[in-house]
């Protein structure tokens, strides 16, 4: 074999042996697949991708300035992990996914699994004690913990700049973000200081895309129904007292008083979900009412 053949041999196999390995960490649980995940997500190529609910039902116009944007990061029980979807009506009510508007129904786009949620019941509560519509961008997945909110390199992150300013194209700026998290890093034995510092840090992020918004961050760390952790709460709680931007949102970890309240021992049953909903719909009202 002449050594231009012998090169070309090599050459040949050496790039089906990249787009083999390539193949291979495009798989669920390839070395690379985080990375590439990471990628998908923040050029826009997979946006409700990684195990993230997408748009459905009849794409509508978009109602912009007109309606109180919300933003909704955390963990799963601000994701579509509640037992039952919400039959909340979505009246004018919408869910944003990217730069296109549908009536806001479970599960909401953008966060992690396909089970009801809070928001449907929230958006209906705030609407009626605000004459204003709800749209809903939601953002949050399960399991997370603090520290991989608070850059935009890692996964759950991933593209949220992105879909904020997609939606500010059709008229949507963020007018409230709400935070509810804190059971994964009961897991981690997170400390106080480490909550405030990272959930700091989280807030200063968000804050550059969408220029300093009202915050609702509620108190929540139990696991289970006998296990939750004080320190976590004390880092909400430190976060909360330091602006009078943050607002102090339901005790979650108080919704565990009867079985039905956390069918699966950790998530929200649609009965608790609603009453949590209406609690954070309250505060939601009040902290816009102060808004500039």
């Amino acid at each position: 074999m002449s050594r231009l053949l012998h090169r070309r041999l090599l050459l040949s196999l050496a790039g089906v042996g990249l787009l083999t390995a390539f193949v291979l960490a495009l798989l669920p649980g390839g070395p690379w697949h985080p990375a590439v995940t990471w990628l998908r997500l923040s050029a826009g190529l997979d946006s409700y991708g990684a195990g993230r609910a997408g748009p459905h039902g009849p794409e509508v116009a978009c109602p912009g300035a007109a309606a109180i944007t919300v933003l909704v990061i955390g963990q799963s029980n601000a994701a579509n992990y509640v037992d039952r979807p919400s039959d909340a009506p979505p009246g004018a009510n919408v869910m944003l996914a990217d730069a296109h508007c549908y009536p806001l129904s479970d599960p909401i786009p953008g966060a992690s699994k396909t089970g009801g949620s809070l928001w449907p019941a929230f958006a209906a509560d705030l609407a009626g004690r605000t004459g204003r519509p709800v749209a809903i961008i939601g953002a949050a997945i399960g399991a997370t913990h603090v520290e991989q909110w608070a850059s935009p390199f890692d996964l759950p992150a991933a593209g949220l700049d992105r879909r904020i300013r997609a939606a500010e194209r059709v008229g949507h700026d963020v007018d409230l973000v709400i935070w509810i998290q804190g059971e994964a890093d009961t897991g981690r034995g997170t400390t106080a200081a480490e909550y405030t510092e990272r959930l700091r840090k989280v807030v200063a992020r968000i804050d550059a895309d969408t220029g300093g918004t009202p915050w609702i961050v509620t108190r929540t760390s139990r696991v289970g129904t006998s296990r939750r952790s004080e320190a976590v709460r004390a880092g909400q709680q430190a976060v909360i007292d330091a602006s009078p931007r943050v607002f102090a949102g339901p005790d979650t970890d108080l919704f565990d008083r009867i079985p039905e309240d956390r069918p699966d021992g950790v998530h929200f049953g649609r009965a608790a979900a609603d009453r949590i909903a209406g609690a954070l719909a309250e505060v939601a009202a009040s902290a816009l009412a102060g808004k500039p």
